[in-house]
């Protein structure tokens, strides 16, 4: 649900950022657009977000099956503060870390944009892993932090002559993943889970 929505949300920034005038500074069609994604993207959408109701931030509960004796359930799940996300400049690419980019008739117009993903905090009223011979894991109150993602995006509007617009995400990119803090609030099991999920992931 809050992904969808996010997506929804962000094609929706795009539509109307595209109504604007960008002047392009060379044949490709494309231009940095480090200095304006603050402005014109990021901050709307942190706004819109912070506006949303508080079921943007509830999660549905998940009961999974995986087979071989292994399964996950959990419940009551909420996401923390989903605003704290940034531009960020990825150590391995060279240049603008967003560039807008439009053909020569306007018909196309494409982001492409990568973003930090500083701080996302899950809560779990109950969450529980059941393995085949091992203790299951958690069956109690679970909260999961992770910060320092990093994920590429492109997002594409493409207009027909009919004025007719569709605008399609071109990927979704995993490019750093950061550390992952896991807590169990009781069990002498989770806690060795806990340290060992907590020094051999990060």
């Amino acid at each position: 649900m809050a992904m969808l929505f996010s997506a929804h949300l962000f094609i929706g920034i795009l539509v109307w950022l595209s109504a604007g005038d960008f002047s392009y500074g060379d044949d490709s069609g494309c231009v940095g657009w480090d200095d304006k994604v603050e402005d014109l993207l990021f901050s709307p959408l942190r706004d819109q977000i912070e506006q949303a109701a508080t079921e943007f931030y509830s999660l549905p509960d998940f009961d999974s099956n995986l087979g071989w004796g292994v399964s996950i359930k959990s419940h009551a799940g909420k996401v923390g503060d989903l605003t704290s996300f940034d531009l960020v400049h990825l150590p391995y690419v060279r240049g603008n870390a967003s560039y807008m980019c439009s053909s020569a008739d306007g018909s196309n117009i494409t982001l492409a944009i990568d973003v930090g993903l500083n701080d996302l905090d899950l809560e779990l009223d109950s969450f529980i892993t059941t393995l085949p011979v091992l203790p299951n894991i958690g069956n109690t109150k679970t909260s999961i932090r992770n910060s320092g993602n990093a994920v590429s995006i492109s997002v594409s509007l493409i207009s027909d002559s009919d004025s007719n617009c569709v605008a399609s995400i071109n990927y979704f990119q995993l490019r750093e993943l950061g550390d992952t803090w896991v807590n169990f609030e009781h069990g002498w099991f989770n806690s060795v889970y806990e340290f060992l999920i907590n020094h051999l992931v990060n």
